[in-house]
């Protein structure tokens, strides 16, 4: 008998648990923890988001003869990655922006006063282990 490997496949999604920038604590209001649910490094979203950066980057290599971008240009392509590999912010919302909205998700990972929050989730989401089925 041989072990079955996909036993150990992972889920599509994760939800970031959402910590304080200042003291590392997970941010809870109205005893729920503030998350994000994000798609994983296994699915076919995040697949495809990272398709399309890839992409840009094929162009502007063919283009110019290299990949040199401004600190813009990267914060501008994390933002479009994350916001396409983001389902839901679970507990919060954003400048008052639709809830739940591709547009709201790329304006907050865009946001530099929000960088802490952009750094989390990029952090947490190409972590694998997060979603594993133990997780």
């Amino acid at each position: 008998m041989s072990f079955d490997i996909t036993s150990i496949e992972v889920a599509d999604t994760f939800d970031v648990e959402i910590k304080n920038p200042t003291t590392d604590e997970p941010i809870v209001v109205d005893g729920k923890p503030l998350t994000v649910t994000v798609y994983g490094p296994g699915s076919k979203q995040f697949k495809a988001a990272q398709s399309v950066q890839s992409n840009r980057n094929m162009k502007r290599l063919r283009t110019k003869g290299k990949i040199e971008t401004t600190p813009e240009e990267d914060a501008a392509a994390t933002a479009s990655f994350l916001s396409a590999c983001t389902v839901a912010f679970n507990g919060f919302d954003y400048k008052g922006m639709a809830a739940n909205d591709r547009e709201t998700f790329r304006a907050c990972y865009l946001d530099p006063k929000m960088g802490w929050l952009t750094e989390q989730v990029n952090k947490e989401m190409g972590d694998w282990s997060n979603f594993t089925r133990a997780a």
